[in-house]
């Protein structure tokens, strides 16, 4: 790779970029202003990514995430100059547009994009934008919004909305700003503020006053009431108020003339004089080449020339298919090629180029639809006539997300893709063109000659595989050379172009055969062609079923007949043909429309016979739901024109409203003994909503992640050998074939490991070992791992590594461990009373219900991987940096495997990217593994997870089974309950216990139960093992009591919300496991919500709906409580450590701390703690990185007791620091007198650094095993409890199962807050995050019925397959309150947990869905499973089609969820 300065480099290629025929062998591009040659011979191959290239040149910003185009971390903004093609698009509408072309911004997946695609492009990434000493406008709403969290999806949302920014010329909508994000995924924020912070920049921002939360608090209370004492305020904000209270209209208005004129923004005047330039592309370690034409000629020639070719049209599985080992000789990009871009109207067809974006194309079409441009006159435009047209827009601008249509082409959706129906049902014909020669002289043979050459065996004597011969380079040339210099038809003197014209569903490629263009026609008069789409989730998701209907009508009597008919639905098979109905559609012909019932029965039946010949339901995946899609697209036209033909639910402009106390005095507390302060004593800095501390950073890209880390010069790569087994004895492990490649360093293994000779365990528990032995007791379990020089080569390495395997029988499900007794040693209950008796008194009166739950578990989907990097020192030391929630068990583990002393282990963390309870165990192992191999060899080692194997092997949350059984009196009071909850715990012991445990505490929810008993059961299995996750085991546990609720107010006829609040724990009640509930604010809280949140209004309002609406669309509400105790189970946990410095040169303070910071904002709260113990400015105060070398001994940072611990132990710190300063502080307390106290103190040798502790008191006492009946005699379970209470408001439709979260009302306890904004924010990630537990996230294991997987190896890996909710599925209105009044004497400040309380609260979704099911099925209980999928909403729907499906196919069942 070669860089060089904007000048004497550019002007020489800018002359040299002539037309010529003659391909260049360097690519030439801007990046951020800078000009960028890339060279033969330097580190990029033809395969290299646009990604893989910006990170090499250190522009770490732009990251990582899942490597398929899912997530959105990866976006840039790509700059390019378009000529001016004329056509339906109108250069004048567009951006920076002069006579002969316009720039074009587009945001795209740099991890799709090979970097050659680019070449005479201008790449902006988030660093090009602005950096923390001078940063853009859009950076600095996020950071003012609070809309980063952990930070690793930040400048991927940024770099979308600056591409909607530029692409609307400054001036785009609200609509447009929310719809920016189709392509970007966020674990943390839930996407409330992310979405405030990108509507400030629209040009009608001012309509969002009147939507939602937006309108009411506008019309309500002044922004802050204070109280007559002026120390309280109840501050309100709103997605509208904060544009004006962050100070955004001027940024905005400055920022247009800085981006103008900025050196890394403006776009490069040279590529708009510059020419295409074909480019040929090789590198000796690559099999194929990369050829970009800019002739069609060359295009032609280049397909008769090669053997085996794929055409880039921006192709998204370009890289999917060169990682499947697709034998290859050519990349043939048509991305230069002009006739194979833009979008013409000729006639009375369109004809679109197939390596035009789908963006492009969209905007064209709806162009035309709209007005006409391009026809004869507007006067004369029928849009009747654009029908078909305006379906084909619909499905593509639907198609993945923005940034894959702003890049990728028609030409790559032809033969398998999901818009192939509509396509077809609007007669979409193919232009298909190839080289011949009619008069059979040498030319074709020499083409031929080369052909059978490259077409030898690898190895054959006359063919190097993927090398072509002088020869064959010098025929090529002149070739093409010839071509482009006769003055002939295409293709030369003695070559013509054969052209055909194919129907798309006839469409095959002969030999040498190029698709050109696709020609779009007018709808036919009397024919009507309607599109659908059924996916899994609203925005960035793979259709489930795509169909498309086309009826041809006659006669102008009403109602009209169908003279022909053809419904087209896209397999999701291995053939991924379009499947037609004859047989159904068949039925129609010669029938009115609307078609009458009987005959849409009969033609039902013959689909649903038709399909299921076509594809069985057990040969794909949701068979089931496919059916039901498609089988209601099938009905939709026959029921007439005129009936109601969208499907899912739309959505408005979301809105939202915080509020929260601003408390200047009093709740402050001193360290250790929490001794409460004076009412009197300032807070400040402490329970402002001060910023994140990395924001800034994080927005402009700047933020250090692991794997942002700089490379050490001799770092070596780390891959695993793991097991494709759920279960398989090891006979034998032959790694001489890996070892042996050039550039790998080593194979280890558990032979390796110096514990295994002296006999120890690791960890103590024993819960995993770093590598197996014997026995692989999962998919995934890491048999070793082998070092190379590169990541590709250690992967490369590994599937050498030849392991000679005995499968054995797996246990899969908790069905199956049960059957087996295949279990984990667990016996703890919860129980107090006379269960049994109470429950047989019930069942004699008739007053119980009983039944069973499923609950599935739920991916963790932090958007950073697991990272880490082993580096070796001298002596045995080691040095480890990694993202992990548990620094010290990280260190033990990697002490233990190299037999030496802790003390010369080090582990580093600076921030994670995200965790959510799914890096506290599996990056100790992988730290162990390397730390191994990096001794051994005396080298770094690195390993960086890709998104697929992270998925496989870090655990995810457990899933359960419950059977339940539930008495009550008449009026709906619970007077027994008991429950058996079942786990799955996967192939190791790991935390599963402690999971069930807290499952156990919470099994109750927030309600009052006299006979009350848990049991739980855990299941030793061959899943993978599961592990911590936000909630821990309680929102699975309290899931079921919330259903048992629910059926006993079906069963009595009353309201659940009723039922709910008679059964809260009263004031002073007491738990199951005999605590008493302290600070008890159940109730006051139920009816605050329920008076703020206008509940009695709302609910009239649904049932208004649901009498009024069509029966496939219902409403639903539900109001829910929560209770959530806080501490760590073990009470050797509930400790930390802090270490504090002054620096008497700047006064400044440097805080150490014991937690980890993943996005939760503990730096921030802790700088703040720190800030007002000290009497300093904020500014003044540091938080350092966390490292086993300052703080030892630190607990896991889990369990929401973070900001408990490290709060308290810092500000003992710091009070120590702050007793010592106080003789020299007499002059005053102000900045100035911090400064001189300091400097003073250090001239009188007093110590400016302390470190700080704190044991949390009465916690974790809870005896399991004491023989008592007497639950309170076994000491306290939790230190204290947190309250929430939730409404939320859903409207489904039950023909796809699509729902919208319309409105949710969330009032929290957090005691005094620390910081509100910062806990506003978790409230919302965890809301939103718990939505996804609920109702969308699915896991999905092969079974022995998926013939395409190993039993046991799980297949939802990625973002394409595991869908977490998009940022249009927060609820539109989305109101949260932090409850006022009411401190928490048992936490630093009277502040209280927050990461994990209010996950549950989310569950008041799944169950508004269950209500609006009943509502359409007329129903009072409807019984589901969890999560409340599309596919089992579908299935729930009992309608024609599920009847029909029912009939035939048999019912619905799901695969087990645990």
């Amino acid at each position: 790779m070669a860089v060089s300065n904007v000048g004497s480099a550019v002007s020489s290629w800018a002359a040299n970029s002539s037309v010529s025929s003659a391909f260049a062998d360097s690519v030439c591009l801007f990046v951020n202003g800078e000009y960028v040659e890339i060279r033969p011979g330097a580190d990029i191959e033809p395969s290299t990514t646009l990604l893989e290239f910006l990170r090499r040149r250190r522009l770490t910003g732009t990251k990582l995430g899942c490597g398929v185009g899912g997530c959105g971390a990866c976006t840039t903004v790509l700059a390019t100059w378009k000529p001016d093609r004329g056509g339906c698009r109108e250069a004048s509408t567009t951006v920076g547009a002069t006579e002969n072309g316009h720039v074009q911004y587009r945001a795209i997946n740099s991890c799709l994009t090979p970097v050659l695609a680019v070449n005479g492009a201008h790449v902006i990434t988030i660093e090009g934008l602005g950096t923390t000493d001078s940063p853009h406008a859009l950076q600095q709403a996020f950071v003012r919004h609070h809309a980063t969290q952990c930070g690793f999806c930040t400048p991927g949302f940024i770099m979308s909305l600056y591409g909607t920014l530029r692409t609307s010329g400054w001036k785009p909508r609200v609509s447009d700003c929310e719809s920016s994000f189709d392509g970007n995924l966020c674990r943390c924020t839930g996407y409330r503020p992310i979405l405030d912070a990108a509507k400030c920049i629209a040009q009608d921002f001012e309509e969002c006053a009147a939507t939602g939360a937006n309108a009411v608090a506008a019309s309500s209370s002044p922004p802050q009431a204070w109280t007559e004492k002026g120390d309280v305020a109840i501050v309100t904000t709103t997605s509208h108020s904060k544009r004006s209270e962050h100070g955004m209209e001027d940024l905005l208005m400055r920022q247009e003339a800085i981006d103008t004129s900025s050196p890394t923004l403006v776009f490069p005047e040279v590529l708009k004089r510059r020419p295409p330039v074909p480019i040929m592309f090789s590198h000796p370690s690559c099999s194929w080449r990369w050829y970009a034409p800019t002739t069609l000629t060359s295009m032609l020639e280049l397909a008769a020339w090669l053997p085996a070719f794929r055409i880039y049209n921006g192709n998204t599985d370009f890289l999917q298919e060169v990682r499947r080992g697709v034998e290859l000789d050519a990349i043939v990009s048509a991305l230069h090629v002009p006739e194979l871009r833009g979008v013409q109207k000729t006639g009375s067809e369109v004809s679109i180029g197939l390596a035009e974006p789908l963006t492009d194309v969209v905007d064209a079409l709806r162009l035309l639809c709209a007005d006409g441009s391009g026809s004869e006159g507007r006067d004369s435009f029928d849009r009747e006539s654009w029908a078909g047209a305006a379906e084909v827009a619909k499905v593509l601008s639907s198609f993945g997300s923005k940034q894959i249509r702003n890049w990728c082409g028609l030409g790559s959706l032809l033969l398998r893709s999901d818009v192939v129906p509509v396509l077809a049902a609007a007669g979409c014909r193919v232009i298909v063109q190839r080289l011949s020669d009619p008069t059979g002289e040498k030319a074709m043979v020499q083409l031929q000659t080369q052909k059978e050459l490259q077409n030898k065996p690898v190895g054959s004597e006359t063919r190097s595989h993927g090398k072509i011969t002088a020869d064959q380079a010098r025929f090529c040339t002149q070739r093409l050379a010839g071509s482009k210099a006769s003055a002939g038809p295409l293709g030369g003197p003695d070559l013509t172009v054969t052209e055909r014209v194919v129907p798309l569903l006839g469409l095959e490629f002969g030999a040498g055969e190029v698709a050109l263009r696709l020609l779009l026609p007018k709808t036919r008069p009397g024919s009507v062609i309607r599109s659908y789409r059924g996916r899994l989730r609203r925005d960035g998701a793979y259709s489930v079923a795509s169909a498309a209907m086309r009826l041809d009508l006659e006669g102008p009597e009403s109602p009209p007949i169908v003279t022909g008919a053809e419904f087209m639905l896209h397999d999701v098979g291995p053939g991924r043909r379009t499947m037609v109905f004859p047989s159904a559609t068949a039925v129609l012909l010669g029938k009115p429309l609307p078609v009458p019932e009987l005959t849409r029965h009969e033609a039902l039946k013959k689909f649903v016979e038709e399909v299921e010949a076509l594809e069985p339901t057990a040969a794909t995946a949701h068979g089931f739901y496919r059916k039901a899609l498609a089988a209601s697209f099938f009905l939709d036209l026959l029921r007439g024109l005129n009936s109601d033909h969208s499907f899912g639910v739309p959505r408005p402009l979301s809105s939202g409203m915080q509020r929260y106390e601003d408390l200047r005095h009093g709740g402050m507390h001193a360290c250790p003994d929490h001794r409460p302060l004076s009412d009197t004593a300032p807070r400040s800095p402490v329970g402002q909503p001060v910023i994140h501390t990395s924001a800034i950073e994080q927005s402009t890209g700047e933020a250090v992640y692991v794997d942002d880390l700089p490379v050490p010069s001799d770092c070596l790569w780390a891959a695993h050998v793991a097991s494709p087994y759920p279960k398989a004895k090891i006979h034998g492990i032959d790694f001489s074939a890996a070892v042996r490649v050039p550039g790998v360093h080593g194979y280890f293994d558990y032979r390796d490991l110096i514990t295994r000779v002296q006999e120890k365990h690791i960890p103590v528990n024993n819960a995993y070992k770093i590598f197996t032995t014997g026995l692989a007791t999962a998919v995934g379990h890491t048999v070793g791992i082998t070092v190379a020089e590169t990541p590709e080569l250690a992967k490369k390495a590994a599937a050498l590594v030849k392991v000679d395997w005995e499968q054995l029988d797996p246990v899969l499900t908790v069905h199956d461990a049960v059957e087996k007794q295949s279990l984990i040693p667990y016996n703890h209950v919860i129980e107090q009373g006379d269960v049994d008796g109470i429950l047989a008194q019930c069942r004699e009166e008739g007053r119980i219900v009983e039944g069973t739950l499923e609950l599935g578990g739920q991916e963790h989907f932090y958007l950073e991987p697991h990272a880490v990097m082993a580096v070796p020192g001298e002596g045995g030391e080691m040095t480890i940096y990694t993202a992990t929630q548990c620094v010290h068990k990280t260190q033990k583990t990697v002490a233990s495997a190299l037999g030496v002393p802790c003390s010369k282990v080090v582990v580093k963390c600076k921030r994670m990217g995200g965790a959510f309870g799914g890096k506290e165990v599996l990056s100790t192992f992988i730290a162990g593994r390397l730390a191994i191999a990096a001794k051994r060899l005396r080298r770094s080692v690195r390993m960086v997870l890709d998104r697929k194997e992270d998925m496989e092997i870090s655990g995810q949350r457990h899933p359960f089974f419950a059977k339940f059984c539930c008495g009550f009196d008449c009026d709906g009071r619970v007077l027994g309950y008991a429950v058996d909850c079942f786990t799955n715990g996967g192939h190791t012991t790991s935390i599963t216990k402690d999971i069930m445990d807290r499952a156990l505490g919470h099994a109750h929810n927030a309600y009052h139960i006299a006979n009350f008993r848990a049991k739980g059961v855990c299941c030793d299995t061959n899943w993978y093992s599961f592990t911590a996750f936000r909630g821990f085991g309680a929102p699975q546990a309290m899931l079921v009591i919330e259903t048992a609720m629910e059926m006993v107010a079906a069963k009595l006829g009353r309201s659940v919300e009723a039922v709910r609040l008679l059964n809260l724990m009263p004031p002073g009640g007491c738990t199951p496991y005999g605590q008493v509930v302290e600070h008890n604010i159940l109730k006051p809280m139920w009816e605050t919500l329920w008076r703020d949140a206008d509940v009695d209004a709302r609910l009239k309002a649904v049932d208004d709906f649901n009498r009024r609406s069509e029966p496939h669309r219902k409403r639903g509400l539900c109001v829910l409580p929560t209770k959530y105790g806080v501490n760590f189970p073990a009470k050797f946990l509930n400790q930390a450590g802090a270490f504090v410095c002054v620096y008497q040169q700047d006064a400044t303070v440097l805080v150490c701390h014991a937690g980890t910071e993943m996005g939760q904002g503990l730096n921030i709260k802790l700088a703040q703690i720190a800030a007002n113990a000290l009497g300093c400015d904020l500014q003044k105060v540091h938080v350092g990185e966390t490292s086993s070398d300052k703080v030892p001994n630190a607990s896991p940072t889990a369990a929401s007791v973070g900001s408990d611990l490290n709060g308290m132990a810092v500000l003992d710190a710091c009070e120590q620091l702050a007793a010592r300063l106080k003789p020299y502080r007499q002059q005053g307390e102000g900045p100035e007198s911090w400064v001189c106290a300091v400097q003073a103190a250090y001239m009188d040798r007093v110590s400016l650094f302390a470190e700080g502790f704190y044991a949390m008191p009465n916690c974790g006492e809870y005896d399991w095993n004491l023989d008592t009946t007497d639950n309170s005699k076994r000491g306290k379970m939790y230190c204290y409890h947190s309250f929430g209470v939730c409404c939320a408001e859903v409207e489904v439709d039950l023909r796809t199962g699509e729902w919208s979260c319309q409105r949710a009302d969330v009032l929290m306890d957090v005691g005094h807050s620390l910081n509100p904004a910062i806990d506003i924010g978790q409230i919302e990630g965890a809301f939103v995050q718990g939505m996804g537990l609920y109702t969308l996230e699915e896991l999905h294991w092969a079974a022995r019925d998926v013939p395409w997987a190993q039993p046991g190896t799980l297949v939802t890996t990625s973002p394409h397959t595991y869908k977490i909710p998009a940022a249009s599925d927060v609820p539109c209105d989305f109101r949260v309150s932090l409850w006022a009044g009411t401190p928490n004497p048992r936490a630093v400040h009277s502040s209280k947990a927050v990461g994990e309380p209010p996950t549950f609260l989310s569950a008041a979704v799944f169950f508004a869905i269950k209500r609006a099911i009943c509502a359409a099925n007329g129903t009072a209980f409807e019984s589901m499973d969890s999560p409340a999928t599309a596919e089992r909403i579908r299935a729930a729907f009992a309608d024609d089609v599920v009847r029909e499906l029912s009939r035939q196919l048999g019912e619905f069942r799901h695969q087990t969820l645990c």
